[in-house]
């Protein structure tokens, strides 16, 4: 998983949460709009019409928030609400993994250092020796070795 699907999945999850709990939100003022419509006598018109308006409103918010959710899901290659599940728990995985990246890349890039430093020290030895004695020491080293 690349950084840059991470970097643009973490918002889209967030606004999916929002929107969630915002449909449950307004199903859960719609009921109860329901239930206070239900308990209304018949006799009161007017209230019967305000709550029925209301409720149309509401009903046209959760259309939209719905079809929000929808596009979010698209977006993120999701057919159902529960497949975000999943899509979170890749991003959490790829955010550890990342940490534990950042953390190698440190370590190795300081072990880097050390041995471009120590190379560095070396080669500066090396312009000290006389050309003549590393051969013989280079000839040395091959018969002991042969």
């Amino acid at each position: 998983m690349e950084t840059s699907y991470l970097e643009a999945a973490k918002p889209e999850l967030e606004k999916y949460d929002v929107l969630t709990k915002q449909i449950k939100a307004a199903i859960k003022t719609r009921k109860e709009l329901q239930a206070e419509k239900k308990a209304t006598p018949i006799l009161n018109v007017l209230k019967h019409r305000e709550l029925t308006s209301r409720i149309e409103d509401l009903m046209e918010q959760l259309e939209d928030l719905r079809s929000e959710r929808a596009i979010i899901l698209m977006y993120l290659d999701c057919e159902e609400s529960r497949d975000t599940a999943e899509v979170k728990k890749r991003c959490t995985a790829a955010e550890t993994m990342l940490e534990k990246l950042e953390v190698s890349e440190a370590k190795y890039s300081y072990a880097l250092d050390d041995a471009k430093n120590a190379f560095a020290d070396l080669q500066e030895q090396a312009k000290d020796l006389d050309a003549g004695e590393l051969y013989e020491a280079r000839l040395a080293i091959r018969n002991e070795k042969e």
